[in-house]
């Protein structure tokens, strides 16, 4: 387990599925941890967590927001000071269909999109304040949380991959910007993994045959745990990424 024993970190949506793995590696790691989440209450595994006094959550904010994002940074940089890096997780994936409607395609581009575009932009106006000594650390890091709907197109689900394409897109020209001033920005892109959104999927009749079909094509043969995928976060935002930026690292079970 890689040491980030004092720094700080944002993590929007960390209250469920990648999002929480994600805090709850970071809480292992030493990190104290900022949640960016919509959700009103912390879950159990966080309230009953033994580093609990190392995470703050001052309830729901709305990332889709920019005057939310801006207060939400405010009050985690009047409180701790520096922070070392942001991980925009928050996200949906609404059933769609080949033609979605303007609702749908406004309800996902606000959330995985604007807000993505919301936090991390205020991240990295803090960030590009911090001082910064040329060391490993810099002044910084972003991980954005893409999909394999990053990558490739998937049936049905047009206006989610044109956000998470968005992603991609977002995710190389900040790390093309801030790279001088040391603030690296990387994606990971998860293939299929068991979320409760996911779970929720496979619990319809009609969901059951198209969730076995995508566990089928994984050569793994399996879905990803959400600690897999948070301990590829984990790593991206340490020191022993140092030398990484504008990539986006699929963790999808051999899927190619």
């Amino acid at each position: 387990m890689m040491s980030l024993l004092g720094r700080t970190y944002v993590v929007s949506g960390g209250l469920s599925g990648i999002g929480l793995a994600t805090t709850v590696g970071l809480l292992k790691a030493g990190a104290h941890v900022c949640i960016a989440d919509i959700a009103p209450n912390l879950p159990k595994e966080l309230l009953e967590h033994p580093q609990q006094a190392k995470l703050s959550y001052h309830g729901p904010c709305d990332i889709r927001v920019r005057e939310k994002c801006q207060s939400f940074f405010n009050t985690v940089t009047k409180e701790r000071g520096r922070i070392n890096g942001l991980v925009n997780c928050a996200g949906i994936s609404p059933s769609e269909g080949t033609m979605a409607s303007d609702q749908i395609f406004d309800e996902v581009f606000s959330l995985n999109v604007r807000g993505t575009w919301n936090l991390g932009t205020e991240a990295i106006r803090h960030m590009s304040e911090q001082t910064f000594n040329n060391s490993k650390s810099g002044r910084g890091t972003i991980v954005n949380v893409g999909s394999i709907a990053s990558l490739v197109g998937l049936q049905s689900l047009p206006v989610y991959c044109m956000s998470k394409h968005a992603i991609l897109g977002l995710t190389r020209a900040w790390a093309k910007d801030w790279a001088r001033q040391g603030i690296r920005v990387n994606a990971v892109a998860p293939g299929v993994t068991n979320t409760p959104l996911y779970k929720k999927t496979i619990g319809a009749a009609e969901s059951r045959s198209m969730a076995e079909d995508l566990v089928a094509g994984i050569p793994m043969g399996r879905v990803a745990e959400p600690e897999e995928v948070a301990e590829t976060i984990i790593y991206l935002l340490s020191d022993e990424s140092s030398y990484i930026s504008g990539q986006i690292l699929p963790v999808n079970g051999g899927s190619v």
